[in-house]
């Protein structure tokens, strides 16, 4: 069996640290960062795919995805990813925003193969089925209707950034209109996951208490065989983009999919946070 290779692909000092950067054949990025002061350690994978990738009559399948991406493995059953984490001292979250997803651990730094393996087990072998699907579709139901319909805050936002945007791909909000979740389906899961979820569509990051060797060695072992594949087109949809102020207007405003209109002059604290999926672990 051939050996897969790791290339160097760039080196940045920081201070007195480096950084350095690496691809694997199969184009994983690899990012490590070595900062022996405590014995603990940051493991993030990026995904470069984030709500501007979707489409019209889809809007919400990045951040719905970043929860099923917490369930069943063709190895682990539904809860064991957390549990096993947990047990070992690890805090696990994730968050999805325009343009990325990100999962990330912390960790002690003894337990960084184990997290290697599990993050790239649900990468390869992520179990989808209509039941998870529609389980964690009612949860981001859920998760709108606390942060967005029943928040006049969140509401606001999700106007501001429709009307300044406008059928740009950041015109949607990352979690999605109403409408759109609950049509998702679980083939548009399947497809979305072949097309994004990809070592030639990510990146780990590694840092603390680490040896560069030792990530290289691990990243080769537990990604190095997966299938070179071509990422889906990351780019934008194609869409106008506002290029003026809006009309001023005294008219009550809605977003699409909101139950209750928002008056454009309601003073409102505008948040630009991502949207993640507020899961709590020690």
């Amino acid at each position: 069996m051939k050996k897969k290779r790791t290339s160097a692909a760039a080196e940045h000092r920081f201070g007195r640290n480096v950084i350095r950067k690496f691809f694997l054949d199969n184009g994983l990025r690899v990012i490590v960062w070595e900062d022996r002061s405590s014995p603990v350690a940051a493991y993030h994978t990026w995904f470069g795919v984030g709500s501007a990738q979707e489409h019209p009559g889809r809007t919400g399948m990045a951040h719905l995805f970043e929860h099923l991406m917490f369930k069943e493995t063709k190895n682990l059953k539904a809860g064991e990813f957390d549990r096993i984490l947990e047990t070992n001292g690890v805090n696990t979250n994730a968050a999805t925003w325009l343009d990325w997803t990100y999962y990330r651990e912390n960790l002690p730094a003894e337990k960084l193969e184990l997290v290697m393996r599990l993050e790239a087990d649900r990468m390869e072998n992520m179990v989808l089925n209509r039941e998870q699907v529609d389980t964690e579709r009612e949860v981001v139901r859920n998760e709108r209707l606390l942060r967005v319909d029943n928040d006049p805050e969140g509401l606001a936002d999700e106007v501001l950034y429709h009307r300044h945007f406008g059928e740009h791909p950041y015109g949607h909000p990352t979690i999605g209109w109403m409408k759109d979740i609950e049509a998702i389906t679980l083939e548009d899961c399947f497809e979305f996951h072949r097309r994004y979820y990809c070592p030639g569509n990510a990146v780990v990051v590694v840092v603390g208490d680490v040896s560069t060797a030792d990530v290289l060695d691990l990243a080769g072992k537990y990604y190095g065989h997966m299938a070179s594949v071509a990422a889906g087109d990351t780019r934008m949809p194609k869409a106008p983009f506002r290029t003026g102020e809006p009309e001023p207007s005294s008219r009550r405003m809605t977003a699409p999919g909101s139950p209750e209109p928002v008056s454009p002059g309601t003073p409102a604290l505008i948040s630009t946070g991502a949207v993640g999926a507020e899961r709590s672990t020690p």
